[in-house]
């Protein structure tokens, strides 16, 4: 959305080119990591394990090895120092990107990108199996909408906090069955969980039960137990 809204003038020019430069060191810093690679042996499998996660048995990238979900990326400077040069928010963006579509390919699923036709939108990652992108934002949302069994935020900006408040009112007015939506990040939610409840409920702008119609979790584990709960109650027409 800030692209868009700096074409129409909401979003001042250095706001912007600050998102632009951010996005490109995210962008850099995914390149860089899949430009290194680390063979197995004792000394590196000891610290992968040191990690939590399973040896390797062959050479991976960093990159690859980022998309474990018990690896951050901050876990990755026991292999590289250049690790540590890039922002909080930049180094959770990095572990992020791709790691959907990745996986759903990897498990059999199907892997879907949905994309917004702007000039330098990011391209389509490798793991999509099929591609849509649209020209209109609502467009875009009315299929997240229309095909999802849940959706699985993490922590993000105007535009995310759309695509978080769209299905909310979507549910809470009857117009679409429920569904999880699944908020990512205890620390970056509580804030805004903080102010849902203190302000909006408070002043009676919504009602207790609206509360529930989202979650605020920190593992990969309660994320997978919160589908598989509603798994068989989702419709769709």
């Amino acid at each position: 959305l800030r692209e868009k809204g700096y074409r129409i003038g909401l979003v001042e020019k250095a706001e912007y080119k600050k998102a632009e430069a951010k996005e490109k060191r995210v962008r850099d810093e995914l390149d860089r990591l899949s430009s290194i690679r680390i063979s197995p042996g004792n000394e590196v499998n000891q610290k992968i394990v040191s990690l939590g996660s399973r040896p390797i048995k062959h050479m991976v990238s960093l990159r690859d090895l980022l998309r474990r979900p018990e690896i951050s990326y901050q876990g990755l400077g026991l292999f590289d120092k250049e690790v540590s040069k890039i922002e909080d928010g930049e180094a959770q963006q990095v572990e992020i990107m791709e790691a959907a579509n990745k996986g759903a390919m990897e498990e059999g699923g199907v892997s879907v990108g949905i994309n917004i036709d702007l000039p330098e939108e990011q391209k389509p990652n490798q793991y999509i199996g099929t591609y849509l992108a649209f020209r209109y934002f609502f467009v875009r949302k009315m299929m997240f909408v229309k095909y999802a069994v849940a959706f699985v935020i993490f922590p993000g900006g105007f535009g995310t906090l759309d695509e978080f408040f769209e299905p909310i009112q979507l549910i809470q007015t009857h117009k679409i069955k429920p569904f999880p939506v699944i908020l990512v990040g205890k620390d970056y939610w509580k804030g805004l969980r903080e102010w849902i409840e203190g302000v909006l409920l408070a002043q009676g702008k919504i009602s207790p039960p609206d509360i529930s119609l989202f979650h605020i979790v920190e593992e990969p584990d309660e994320v997978v137990r919160l589908i598989k709960e509603s798994s068989g109650k989702i419709s769709h027409p």
